[in-house]
């Protein structure tokens, strides 16, 4: 009687809790409004949230938690970042006794670094809190009923952004169908519509364009059926930024200004000022300063009210750009220096290149001719340490992947071991069995030897065929199956390269590889790598030995070729690459053209003596001189004067003064390149 009596007490109390729960669950909307709301009106926003959690003495953990949570989130996107760590700290004892309360904390500190421009850290922040989130919010036994899914859709939304900023398209792309999940599940009608955008963008980046724009078109009809300005700008601004990944800057601007007149006409300050920053952009793009100044102008007020670092400086940086574009070179030229400052402090490598870029071009057009190279030698700086950085990513992938397949080989030589082994075993004991009839079964003991001989013969002609297949992978390029670097330097090996190398070298680069990486993706990237390896062969002699040297860097070795007919060679290697675009399986053509480094060796008129490696490095500098020159063109070393090794080495050094000198002499094709 008495546990029954107990029984009936835990129900009750069970069913207490779910109660209030569910009656939190309509101030948990309202503040899920004020956060939003608390983007354009922040204190009127933390205020109402306050009285809404004081308003019941006792205030569940669920409704503590989001006033909390939302207080936190307002603070940090308007840059009150001293409060919005209060709030942090807070959420962090209340965890303690409250696990989803730390997964809060992560995420108010995901929105402080996102507000401060530290995207990578945010990031971090954001699958932390998923770690929590996904464990207590998804469906199961170990669903938490206080769990609030609208901030886990938000740390779902942060972290896909995170994973598209780092390049990682197929970790966002699971992370955005989760959101859209989330958003479903919970009749989330404004939370699908902006879903089916993100997953809009995440298959265009997975090079599915046909998906692309059914999820856009999907969300677009969502968010015209919730009817909220907030929803239809979020959707717009989606839609905005999948037609700039395609290249397409006039459906941009056309989707921008709409979203903007939207913005306008609900009083909406915040997302103008995000919209007018991604016009700005469009308009630079287009040829149109004065308009992108302008709208900087309007938005930049807006940011720096707000606090919003990220925002400001992307704002800055295009007043930059602008400024340079309409002839005001030292005005633009300061802010430049002061933003290439904020984004070497906040960013990583890749954004910083793709601002180097920009700031370059803009120099060269302005006629900062100086400026410019000063700045294109900041960036190759940049692209090798991130070269090195994916060269390294690279090789440990490809290491792994070698290992696994040379173990699978193992095991398969071992099972056929095995069965030889087996079969001799199984032949021993036959032939102790035909002894019993030696006299009438030596014919058939004949015939059974002869069959013997043949299995075993053909057991080892297929082992040594394996044990050749499996040189050949360890040999040659997985993707281009041209010779790899192993093979390269057992030629040079055997030629005796290490001691003095005769013979010539051409290092072929393929021009502005990372803009199809990002433009069209990584399937297209190698879709380009194949056709130029394939080019390159069809340009080469069949005594030529071609490379994959790394990445999108090609390596060939031309013996018993030098003076007028290198550079013809290199003429034409050069001009197969850009015969006709690549065309991709969807319709689209890249224009792939390549520069090239190259020199015979030993070098005249000095003939100094080099190693293979120092042969490769002098066609690298010349790479690099190609680079230089603008790409699409072909450096050769046609002489030096170096007399000696140390000499050769000062060569080395810096190939652009020895070039000054007159220690070297350097031929460039077509002449037009050289100008």
């Amino acid at each position: 009687m008495r546990a029954r009596r107990l029984l009936l007490g835990l129900f009750a109390g069970l069913a207490l809790a779910c109660g209030a729960v569910r009656a939190a669950q309509g101030d948990i909307e309202l503040i899920d409004d004020l956060v939003r709301q608390g983007d354009e009106t922040p204190d009127s926003a933390i205020r109402a949230i306050g009285e809404l959690s004081n308003k019941d003495l006792a205030v569940t953990p669920l409704l503590r938690r989001a006033a909390l949570t939302g207080v936190g989130i307002v603070q940090a996107r308007n840059g009150r970042m001293a409060e919005a760590l209060a709030q942090v700290a807070a959420l962090t004892e209340f965890g303690r006794t409250q696990p989803l309360a730390d997964a809060d904390a992560h995420l108010v500190r995901a929105e402080i670094d996102v507000n401060g421009g530290h995207m990578a850290s945010s990031y971090q922040q954001a699958r932390a809190a998923l770690a929590i989130y996904s464990e207590s919010c998804a469906p199961g036994p170990r669903h938490d009923i206080a769990c609030n899914y609208r901030d886990w859709w938000r740390a779902l939304d942060m972290a896909q952004r995170g994973a598209a900023d780092q390049g990682n398209a197929v970790i966002a792309n699971g992370y955005a169908q989760t959101m859209l999940d989330v958003a479903r599940r919970n009749g989330d009608r404004p939370r699908e519509a902006i879903s089916l955008g993100v997953a809009a963008l995440q298959a265009e980046a997975n090079a599915d364009p046909a998906a692309a724009n059914r999820l856009i078109a999907q969300a677009q009809r969502v968010a015209r059926g919730d009817g909220a300005a907030w929803v239809q700008l979020r959707v717009a601004v989606l839609g905005g930024l999948l037609h700039f990944r395609r290249q397409q800057p006039e459906a941009v601007q056309r989707d921008y200004e709409a979203a903007l007149s939207v913005a306008n006409a609900a009083g909406l300050k915040r997302p103008a000022m995000l919209l007018r920053a991604n016009l700005a952009d469009a308009y630079i793009h287009q040829g149109r300063p004065g308009d992108a100044l302008a709208a900087i102008d309007l938005a930049l007020p807006v940011a720096k009210l707000h606090h919003d670092s990220r925002t400001e400086r992307l704002l800055l940086h295009n007043r930059a750009l602008a400024k340079l574009a309409l002839g005001r070179v030292p005005e633009g030229k300061a802010e430049m220096t002061h933003v290439l400052e904020l984004w070497q402090k906040d960013t990583g490598p890749g954004q910083r290149q793709e601002a180097l870029h920009e700031f370059g071009d803009a120099l060269g057009k302005a006629g900062d001719t100086a400026g410019a190279l000063e700045l294109f030698h900041l960036e190759e700086a940049l692209t090798r340490e991130i070269r090195a950085a994916n060269k390294s990513a690279a090789e440990a992938e490809l290491r792994a992947r070698y290992d696994q397949e040379s173990q699978k080989r193992r095991i398969e030589l071992l099972g056929r071991d095995n069965q030889l082994k087996q079969a001799e075993l199984d032949n021993q004991g036959l032939a102790r069995r035909l002894w019993m009839f030696a006299g009438a079964a030596l014919v058939l003991l004949a015939v059974l030897a002869l069959m013997m001989y043949l299995r075993m013969r053909e057991l080892n002609r297929t082992l040594v065929e394996h044990e050749a297949l499996l040189r050949a992978h360890s040999e040659r390029d997985a993707l281009t199956g041209l010779a790899n670097r192993r093979q390269f330097r057992e030629v040079m090996r055997v030629r005796g390269g290490e001691r003095a190398f005769r013979g010539a070298l051409l290092m072929v680069d393929v021009d502005h590889f990372k803009r199809v990486n990002d433009h069209h993706g990584h399937a297209a990237g190698d879709r380009v790598l194949v056709e130029v390896a394939r080019r390159l062969g069809a340009a080469m002699r069949a005594d030529d030995l071609v490379a994959r040297w790394g990445g999108e860097e090609f390596l060939v070795f031309a013996p018993n070729v030098e003076g007028a007919e290198l550079d013809q060679l290199a003429e034409r290697v050069r001009v197969a690459m850009n015969q006709a675009p690549v065309v991709l399986d969807n319709g689209t053509s890249i224009e792939t053209t390549v520069s090239i480094g190259y020199a015979a060796f030993p070098l005249p008129a000095s003939h100094v003596p080099v190693t293979w490696e120092q042969a490769v490095n002098l066609a690298d500098l010349s790479l690099y001189t190609a680079k230089n020159h603008g790409r699409n063109c072909a450096v050769g070393i046609v002489r030096t004067t170096a007399a000696s090794s140390e000499a050769l080495r000062e060569v080395e050094a810096d190939i652009a003064q020895a070039r000054d000198d007159g220690r070297v002499t350097l031929r460039v094709s077509p002449e037009a390149a050289a100008a």
